[in-house]
């Protein structure tokens, strides 16, 4: 945790005095859906190999960033993100058992971003990474005899990656509204009961609001 706030203090004074200099600085809030795609496990203990399938979840977060003034097409953020699927399927040695647990991810990421700046839409395109932290929660696998086992909570810190693409549309002189789509991904370890490592992949899509000072 030290190791984030540390990478978090940077990355935002970085972004705030390079935006305070020549830029067009602007903090955002969004919320959506974050839909997980199927997503490759690997048991740890076994070497067995699998299939997780996921429930959609709420997606929130917010952004701090800047559009440079010398040259309007180029910007950077501070992204932070939340979103909360649930487990629903698990597949392995051709069985599929029933899951049932929330899944939990917080990411804290930098972006730079390329932008049309002109007109009353403006459309942009963006690549970041930074530090993902997935949990698992409590929760049971069901197989298709009946056979019961639990699932006990268990979380992991990686480095991650996301790629992401939206339109902004300015209200005013201080507002804009944005609509988003980004798509990111880590490989997480969750070794709770020989618990798999999982080739995390999730789709989001959000709206929001921005404030530009």
């Amino acid at each position: 945790m030290r190791k984030v706030l540390v990478f978090a203090l940077a990355l935002s004074g970085a972004f705030l005095s390079a935006g305070t200099a020549r830029a067009e600085n602007y903090m955002a809030a969004y919320i959506g859906a974050a839909v997980p795609h199927d997503a490759d496990v690997r048991d740890t203990v076994t070497g067995n190999t699998g299939t997780f399938t996921f429930n959609d979840g709420v997606a929130i977060g917010g952004k701090l960033g800047f559009w440079a003034r010398s040259n309007p097409y180029i910007g950077a953020q501070v992204d932070v993100n939340a979103h909360f699927p649930s487990l629903n399927t698990l597949t392995e040695n051709g069985i599929t058992a029933d899951v049932s647990s929330d899944v939990s991810v917080f990411s804290l990421t930098g972006n730079v971003l390329l932008r049309y700046p002109m007109g009353n839409i403006r459309p942009y395109v963006g690549v970041g990474g930074g530090w993902f932290h997935g949990r698992i929660g409590d929760g049971t696998v069901t197989e298709p005899g009946g056979l019961v086992s639990p699932i006990f909570s268990e979380s992991d810190d990686e480095l991650g990656w996301q790629v992401l693409a939206g339109v902004d549309m300015p209200l005013g002189p201080n507002m804009s509204v944005f609509g988003e789509y980004k798509y990111s991904g880590a490989n997480f370890d969750f070794d709770t009961n020989g618990f798999r490592d999982v080739k995390y992949r999730v789709s989001q899509i959000y709206i929001g609001a921005a404030f530009h000072f």
